[in-house]
């Protein structure tokens, strides 16, 4: 039996389930595979009734089974659009004790696909299709990836000011007998973005993950307990494609404590048109 293999390029998976949104493994789901190629069980981890970002369709019980995923001789893929910054963690329940599980971001893996006579394998052969031609899985090589917890817990790197990556691609592996097997990979994508964090300073962080440059007004506001507006900032800001920027206001919330005021933060265009729903503390 020969293998061809191909570099892992973006391709369609087809998934048995109905989903509410095109997203995979968010916070608040635990992800158990079965097997590396056959399905996929989710459950909910969160607080109950109370999920947070994108979410399967199913119960919102903490500890809940909702789903599982049959997966035609492939893993479970996708991309999620990320709208918060930092992004929640993902987890990946383990299932096979017999397995040491690794992740990784940005990985290189590896297709593997039958070539020889249909179902007359010769010499070492990886399990799966024999029928020439025939995808048979998705392979790493998890030299200086990192080990999965016991707890599963994956942390998804923060986006952060500059110029990419504006997405992290993570790959989980399960590894047996020196054979690592993908079993879960998705992007974490970041689109046109405004979030901000208000403790001494004030800082926004817009992300244009777009090929034009955006321009327009960042501005800060303060409000004392009245709701009258107390302080006011204006900074214009250009952001460049596929780039995210950071802003640090020129104010020293000390002044306006936190216990009298409350704050937001606004991206207008050069038209003074809204560009993104307010941020505010």
């Amino acid at each position: 039996m020969l293998l061809k293999t191909s570099k892992f390029s973006e391709r369609v998976y087809r998934i048995v389930a109905t989903i509410l949104v095109a997203a995979f493994c968010l916070s608040g789901f635990a992800v158990s595979a079965y097997g590396a190629g056959s399905s996929i069980d989710v459950y909910y981890m969160g607080a109950t009734g109370n999920p947070v970002g994108s979410y399967f369709e199913g119960s919102l019980n903490n500890g809940a089974y909702v789903a599982t995923f049959y997966v035609d001789g492939s893993m479970i893929g996708g991309k999620t659009l990320v709208k918060k910054m930092p992004m929640s963690d993902v987890y990946v329940a383990k299932q096979l004790v017999e397995a040491d599980y690794y992740y990784a971001f940005g990985a290189t893996t590896v297709d593997a696909y039958y070539v020889g006579e249909s179902d007359k394998p010769t010499g070492s052969y990886l399990p799966g299709s024999q029928i020439d031609g025939a995808f048979v899985d998705t392979y790493a090589d998890t030299t200086g990836w990192d080990q999965l917890g016991v707890d599963g817990r994956i942390a998804i790197p923060s986006l952060t000011e500059g110029v990419n990556p504006i997405e992290h691609s993570l790959t989980v592996a399960a590894q047996e007998n020196e054979l690592a097997t993908v079993i879960y990979s998705n992007t974490f994508r970041w689109d046109f973005m405004l979030d901000a964090t208000f403790d001494d300073a004030a800082v926004a962080l817009i992300a244009n993950n777009s090929d034009e440059p955006l321009a327009g007004n960042a501005i800060l506001a303060a409000y004392n307990s009245r709701g009258a507006l107390a302080y006011t900032e204006v900074t214009t800001v250009e952001v460049a494609a596929n780039t995210a920027f950071k802003l640090t206001f020129d104010v020293n919330l000390s002044d306006y404590p936190a216990g009298e005021y409350s704050y937001a933060v606004f991206y207008w265009d050069t038209n003074y048109a809204p560009v993104f729903p307010a941020v505010r503390n």
